[in-house]
């Protein structure tokens, strides 16, 4: 029910705004933008920043009847990306990323926390990492502490494990776009309709303009630059630079079933997935030629690593040692 009295809440306010010398009013709450003519939907334009939260909470409250979250930002601050996803996902909000719009980086998490989820637009996810107000060791730690806290609140918003390999597989300084098909094929999007909400928002300008700057993708492979023009005698075209394909992480155990931040991290490079697979076979060749007082020996070692594992958290150079570590002490 309450959806046909959005739907005709949405018809009379555009309705409203075909009629003369009516303004096309817009309430701003920090990046957060509201239209009355567009009564259940609230627009994220802009970077999340300080304070975003407070101004999510006093937009919800002044406009109850809001169900739906437009999401328009380059991301942003990360702690405040997450709690903003909180918020969503406890509020039950669907959201939508419209069309020619960006949503990458922190503002990822909000999209993913919607009970209803569609990308019309493009939805970017990277590493994140301490921000550079840390160095060293104290940095590697920080940085551990901000994945597990992205990974506890992705995981009571079951998010598709895909998100988040994806996340870990990219450097901080990049960012992926997931294609289309991997957006429909994972469950990341849910395939919902907003029609109404579409033709709202079009008829708003307001609510994209200015619009928050679109993101470029860093490619995956080298781009030639084109000629600007023709040689005479052009010389024979060199041979075609051989092909790159993407080789996906192949561990010991099924990644549809990870879990952990340390077994997202190692189904989310091909380096960690190699190195767990080789020490699995070590592990086993080693276990089938030992009398079961060895295997009860080398057993408990191995429950003694993979806690020791465990305890590096996404920490790629940590995962790295501990893997190196143990193919030696298995004589590899």
């Amino acid at each position: 029910m309450r959806r046909v009295l959005t739907f005709a809440g949405i018809v009379a306010g555009l309705l409203a705004l075909a009629a003369p010398g009516v303004a096309q009013e817009i309430k701003t709450y920090g990046a957060f933008r509201h239209a009355p003519a567009l009564p259940n939907v609230l627009v994220l334009n802009g970077q999340i920043k300080r304070g975003a939260t407070f101004d999510l909470r006093k937009a919800l409250r002044e406009h109850g009847e809001v169900d739906t979250l437009f999401l328009i930002s380059p991301g942003g601050d990360v702690h405040q990306g997450l709690e903003l996803s909180a918020i969503v996902f406890d509020r039950a909000l669907s959201t939508v990323i419209p069309p020619e719009a960006d949503c990458a980086s922190a503002c990822s998490f909000l999209f993913v926390a919607g009970k209803a989820r569609r990308a019309y637009g493009r939805l970017g996810v990277h590493q994140f990492t301490s921000g550079g107000a840390v160095t060293g060791p104290a940095a590697e730690a920080d940085a551990q502490s901000v994945a597990a806290q992205i990974f506890d609140y992705l995981k009571e918003y079951d998010v598709p494990s895909l998100f988040m390999v994806r996340m870990l597989e990219t450097p901080s300084d990049r960012i992926y776009w997931f294609p289309p098909d991997e957006l429909r094929d994972s469950g990341i999007e849910t395939f919902s309709t907003f029609g109404p909400e579409l033709e709202g928002y079009a008829a708003l300008p307001g609510l994209a303009e200015p619009p928050a700057p679109r993101l470029e993708a860093t490619p995956r492979v080298p781009v030639t630059e084109p000629r600007v023009a023709a040689e005479p005698d052009p010389a024979p075209a060199p041979d075609p630079a051989p092909r790159i394909t993407r080789r996906d992480p192949d561990p010991s155990f099924n990644c549809d079933r990870a879990g952990t931040p340390t077994e997202y991290a190692i189904c989310g490079s091909v380096e960690l997935a190699d190195l767990d697979k080789r020490m699995a076979s070590l592990f086993y060749s080693r276990r089938g030629r030992m009398s079961a007082a060895g295997k009860r020996q080398l057993d408990a070692g191995q429950r003694d690593w993979l806690a020791q594992r465990n305890g590096c958290g996404a920490s790629v150079p940590c995962l790295r040692a501990a893997y190196s570590q143990r193919i030696a002490a298995l004589g590899g």
